[in-house]
């Protein structure tokens, strides 16, 4: 963040430094939108994916589908989270910005575990609210590998959807 530099995204995005200053006055504004930005695509992602007629372990799977396409076709986005996830320890603007993104994907995954936990197929113990930030610490915990490579990163995940399988479970 601190040598990100307005006119070079200009220069790449082959428009005049003006005419970004129109749209972002400040680099803020710019980080801001791409933040806002990148809200919108986990929003459209989960869009029609979710049948009422699937298990809630159906559910977790799509969700769990959705960050492993997210990290072959995207993998910039999982940097950029992690990077303004540490810039949001020191900036008050970025972290309400991402607990707005944070509380709907918590929200959207304790009502997957809940519906699991109300209709048996998970565990009765099981508190979805405490489980949805286990989840999503263990997801976020992809962000802080050195230099990945696409092959290790998936193999992770698969063994975190495993155990997160495993740990949701009805005895």
């Amino acid at each position: 963040m601190e040598a990100l530099r307005t006119r070079d995204i200009a220069a790449a995005a082959k428009i005049n430094i003006a005419t970004l200053h129109y749209h972002f006055p400040t680099k803020e504004a710019l980080v801001q939108a791409v933040v806002a930005g990148l809200i919108d695509q986990f929003r459209s992602a989960r869009v029609g994916q979710q049948a009422s007629d699937q298990s809630a372990m159906q559910m977790l799977r799509l969700e769990m589908q959705d960050v492993r396409t997210r990290l072959v076709a995207a993998q910039e986005q999982l940097a950029v989270l992690t990077e303004l996830a540490i810039r949001a320890r020191r900036d008050p603007d970025m972290a309400r910005i991402l607990r707005r993104m944070d509380l709907g994907w918590h929200r959207h995954l304790s009502q997957i575990l809940q519906r699991g936990k109300d209709s048996g197929e998970f565990r009765q113990d099981l508190e979805p609210a405490f489980a949805a930030n286990a989840i999503m610490t263990q997801l976020r915990s992809l962000g802080y590998l050195p230099q990945p490579k696409p092959g290790v990163v998936l193999r992770i995940l698969d063994q975190i959807e495993a155990q997160i399988e495993a740990w949701l479970r009805a005895e």
